[in-house]
Parts: C-alpha cells; structure tokens; sequence
C-alpha cells in the first residue's frame, strides 16, 4: 500500500520567468509554463486507503491573534494546546511556569480560573462543539508550577523563581505518574504533588460525553534545558526521556484504558534523530528509534505508545532567509512552495542543515519502514507543523501540499501551528480540505491515486467522498498561470470548481469546468489551490 502511494502520488513544480503574487519580484523560471500543460491521471479504481480525518487538526493560540479565529467555519478536527508552559502545567490549580520565554515566572495557564484543569476544560466545551479530538499535553518532568504568584513580566521579571534559592522547595509541587494508593476521585491540593493518572482520571470524568482525548507526553524535550533551566540545568538524556514516558504512559493508559498515548514531541529533524545538540546518537542511534524500541519493550501488548509524535517546519535557508519564516521574498517563496517535497520525494534535497549531511529527508516513508521494523502499529502524528509566509499565497500552497502529503502517506494526526503574525492564507488552506464552500464540504474520506506526467509544476491529489463524488485537489506552486488536462475515466458533466489564489484569502466558487471525453482542461492561477468536485 505504502509503496503503492509513494509511486502514485507525484508533485509537479516548474519554474518559469513571471511575477510572484503581490509585490514579489521576477524569478527565472526554466520555461516556459503557458506552453504546455500538466497532465493530471486519477484512477477512481485504485484506493489508496482511508485518509485519517484527524489530520486537519489546529492549534489553540497561546497569544493574541491579529485576525479573529472563526473556529465554524475553519472547522479543524483537532484543537491542541502549543507553548513551552505546558511542560509545567499543575492542572490541579491551573498554573505554569513561563520558563525562560517569560522571566521563568509563575502564573495561570490558558484561564484565571483556578479550579482543576479550568483550561483543559474550557477547550474542551470548544472540541465538543466543533466535533473534534483534543490533544492535552502530560508534564513529565519531576516538577510543575506550584503556584500561580506571577510577577512583573520583562525585563523587571520580578517574579523569576531563581530569586528564591529554594525554588523546588517553595514555588514548585512534585509531578509524579500516579500515587502509591489508587487515584482519587477529586485531586488532592494539600498533598504537595501532581499525578497524571489523577488528571487522566478527572478528565475521564467530566469529559464522558465528548470530545476525544489523545494524551501527548509532554512537550519538546530536546529544548528543556533551554527554555526550562530552573528544572533542567542540563540537556535531558535518550533514557530520560524514555523511562519517563514509559512511566507516564502506564499510569495515563490504567486511569483511562483506550486513550491515545502519543510521544515523545520533539523538534525537527534534529530532535527525532538526535535530542537535540548534546546527542548520544553516535552511540545509540536515532533517537526516535531508540525511543520507539524502549517504549514498546516496556509493554508489547497493549502498547504504550500509539502515535510518534514531532513538530515540523522548512529548516531550508536560501540566503540569510529562513523558508519557515514570514519572508516572501522571491526566492524564499519558490523555495517554500517545494518545502513540503521533504516529507516523501526521495529525488529532493532541500537546503537545510539536515539535507545537506543526510540528502533526501523522505521523511514520512523513512519513519514509517523504521517504525514497521521496530514497532509495527505505531502511528504518526505531526503535532505542530508550518511552512512559513503564513500570510502570502505561498504559505497556503504549502499548507495545502502538506496536507495531501498527510493524507496519503497515512499519518493519524497532524496540528497545523498557530503563527502571532497574521495567518489567513494558511487558515484559507485548511479550510479548502475542510470547509471549502461554506457549507461543511470537505475533501473525500478515501485517497485514490493520483499519477502526474509532469514532476515539478502541480501537486495534485485525489479522493472519494461517502457520496461517491470525486474530488481534486490541483496545486499550481509556480509563479505563473498553469494549464493542466485532468483524466479521470467516466468523468461527465459539470464539476464544481472551488479557488484558493492571490486575489483572496478565502476559498471562493468559481465557473464550473466540463468534463469532455473523460477530460477536463482548466487554467490554474499563479500559486494556487483549485479543488473540483464531480457531480
């Protein structure tokens, strides 16, 4: 099946001399695109298999938003909480420390509100209304937040807990798996500790009617030390972090039999194969391998661990220009719109770090054989992800890519991530696999394949919805007009055209396209994403 995908599925790019959307300067294109168009083949008859609906997931803010977020209409299917305090969150007053992104002072979490798990709950009254899963980070540290005394905020930071030589002792609790005596029914607040199995057990609770919770172990170990360093002075170690989350795990999964356990959330490339810049890799290998391994030798059957779980982004640099950024200059945006190529193509090498000693990432392909060798049952989920100009046409053809991407190389869960800047291209993106005309319509359920006779101008992608419509996606990520010829075989009548482009940041209805001869012939604007619905 897996390499079924891998040979089906192709993303088609071609550079040619035009104008980027907006104010973007020419960029040399090898050719020119106008002269020949992209031919797209869909076979209905060959599924793929099901696409995972938890895949459209989006991220809580952890600050204010530049725009309104209209949760309704983007209708994610997973809300997941971002920030470095989820490492410290004491759900039972509902405090955190900031770590070093905040003078490391104390304060709340998400909500003034002091009750147990207030901010879990109230995003949880938001998943249950929308329909989708909520992902709830498990501190798995020997500390949390003991208190919700805050301070000044920068750069008095009043409040810094290093100002108290006994910190641990007097502005911390002690964070454990589960008690000795079996799991309360209310938290104890007098008992100087936290226990995830006391937590796993409350949500159950109060949560029996909905939404779905997948427990992540924590968040972004390999960076502790870092943002964290009044309770990790030092790098964590590969065993850290798995004996912990073997721990954490067993007590999550006896307090509420059936949850999603997902870990170990590192960063990139470099947090999956090595923990950061302090590596044992040179002695015990990838990281994620290691950790995958540990976690299923603690308890074959059930496992432990149901979801490898990671954040990602372009680490490409063009220039001095980061492609993850908010950047739209020429080069950075046709490096971007190609970023995504990194998750499967085994003929791409992006210009990040990693590519450059590693060569093609084929990233998604390359967990998933060590995954199958190691610990075969083991899912994947992209907790946090982007690929920058989050506010440019680019930002939301990479979105778009990406997601196809996911749905093919069949990845459970994915988040796309909450940007403080503006974001309405890559929310506009989502929303064409989500919600495209308004009205709830969303990409199809099962993923057929999809094959294109061109390999570097348009992404394309193919489902079948419950209804036995077909649907495409086709995404233009050059700089210029694209004409493509889709084939799918007993096409007929009017298909239904939806548009993401520069004009707008919101998918919009265009003219309908006429199927001809199991044909469709079509122009796609300069970086845009075009999805057509059969009748």
């Amino acid at each position: 099946m897996r390499q079924a995908r891998e040979g089906l599925v192709a993303i088609i790019f071609l550079a040619g001399l035009a104008t980027a959307c907006r104010d973007e300067q020419p960029v040399l294109l090898l050719h020119d695109a106008a002269k020949e168009a992209v031919v797209v083949e869909v076979d209905t008859a060959n599924s793929l298999g099901p696409i995972s609906p938890l895949i459209y997931g989006f991220h809580i803010p952890d600050g204010p938003a530049l725009d309104p977020l209209d949760y309704e209409t983007l209708r994610p299917s997973l809300l997941r909480f971002p920030g470095f305090r989820a490492t410290t969150y004491n759900w039972e007053i509902n405090a955190s420390n900031g770590g070093r992104s905040w003078c490391n002072e104390n304060g709340s979490f998400f909500s003034d509100r002091s009750q147990p798990a207030a901010a879990l709950l109230d995003v949880a009254n938001l998943a249950r209304r929308l329909g989708a899963a909520l992902v709830v980070a498990v501190p798995i540290g020997d500390h949390v937040a003991g208190d919700r005394i805050g301070g000044s905020g920068p750069p008095e930071c009043t409040g810094d807990v290093f100002k108290d030589a006994n910190y641990l002792q007097t502005r911390f609790v002690r964070n454990a798996p589960a008690p000795i005596m079996p799991a309360a029914s209310l938290p104890n607040l007098n008992d100087g500790a936290v226990y995830a199995s006391e937590l796993a057990a409350w949500l159950r609770q109060q949560l029996a009617d909905g939404p779905q919770v997948i427990f992540s172990l924590d968040r972004m170990p390999d960076t502790w030390s870092t943002f964290h360093p009044a309770l990790w002075p030092l790098p964590v170690t590969y065993d850290q972090v798995c004996q912990r989350g073997v721990a954490f795990a067993e007590a999550l999964k006896t307090a509420w039999p059936g949850a999603l356990v997902t870990g170990p959330v590192v960063t990139g490339w470099a947090g999956l194969t090595a923990l950061g810049p302090a590596t044992e890799r040179p002695n015990k290998g990838d990281f994620f391998a290691h950790y995958a391994r540990c976690m299923r030798a603690a308890q074959p059957a059930p496992a432990l661990l149901d979801a490898l779980d990671f954040h990602w982004s372009s680490g490409a640099v063009v220039g001095q220009e980061v492609v993850g950024s908010t950047s739209t200059s020429a080069a950075v945006v046709q490096a971007r719109v190609q970023a995504p190529r990194s998750l499967w193509d085994p003929a791409f090498s992006d210009t990040s770090p990693a590519a450059e000693t590693e060569g093609p990432l084929r990233l998604l392909p390359r967990l998933r054989e060590a995954l199958d060798a190691i610990a075969p049952g083991i899912d994947i989920f992209v907790s946090e992800w982007s690929f920058g100009g989050s506010d440019h046409p680019s930002g939301g053809v990479a979105v778009a890519d990406a997601l196809g991407i996911f749905g093919t190389h069949g990845v459970r869960m994915a988040a796309l991530r909450w940007h403080q800047e503006r974001q309405r291209f890559n929310i506009a993106a989502l929303r064409m696999y989500r919600n495209f005309d308004g009205e709830g319509g969303q990409f199809g359920a099962m993923a057929v394949a999809t094959r294109s006779q061109d390999i570097e101008r348009v992404s394309a992608y193919a489902s079948v919805n419950e209804a036995g419509q077909t649907l495409v996606m086709l995404i233009n990520k050059a700089t210029a007009p694209t004409s493509v010829r889709l084939v799918v075989a007993g096409s007929r009548g009017n298909w239904s055209r939806f548009q993401l482009d520069g004009e707008s940041p919101q998918p919009r209805r265009t003219a309908d396209v006429q199927a001809s001869n199991a044909e469709l012939r079509l122009d796609l604007p300069a970086l845009s994403v075009v999805l057509l619905r059969s009748p």
